[in-house]
């Protein structure tokens, strides 16, 4: 299994606690795998490569966490959840989320 990984950001004895950690597995479905966090947000998605911030929107995605402060949304493939209430949640947080997205599509062309 041939497994690819890039993380940047800030590191602690050699272990990743802030910034981008991108990994791409190409035998795995979902093949990517974007996470996104600092003091004051995590954000965690499984699926492709592109369009990741219109899949959310038309609930094409393997799964989506989302924490900041008391707010924590998680959903994946096979959970029961309102689709509708979903897209509603991502456009209230899409001003914050998009530039981590679009981060992790340009970090995602490196790999």
């Amino acid at each position: 299994m041939l497994r690819i990984r890039l993380q940047s950001g800030a590191f602690v004895k050699d272990q990743w606690v802030t910034g981008y950690d991108i990994q791409h597995v190409a035998v795995a479905d979902p093949p990517y795998s974007f996470a996104y966090k600092d003091s004051k947000m995590s954000l965690k998605i499984l699926g492709d490569a592109g369009n990741i911030l219109n899949g959310l929107k038309n609930n094409y995605f393997f799964s989506f966490t989302y924490q900041k402060g008391k707010i924590y949304k998680s959903v994946g493939v096979g959970d029961e959840y309102d689709r509708k209430q979903f897209s509603s949640f991502i456009k209230s947080v899409e001003k914050e989320i998009k530039p981590h997205i679009n981060q992790f599509e340009e970090l995602a062309k490196q790999l």
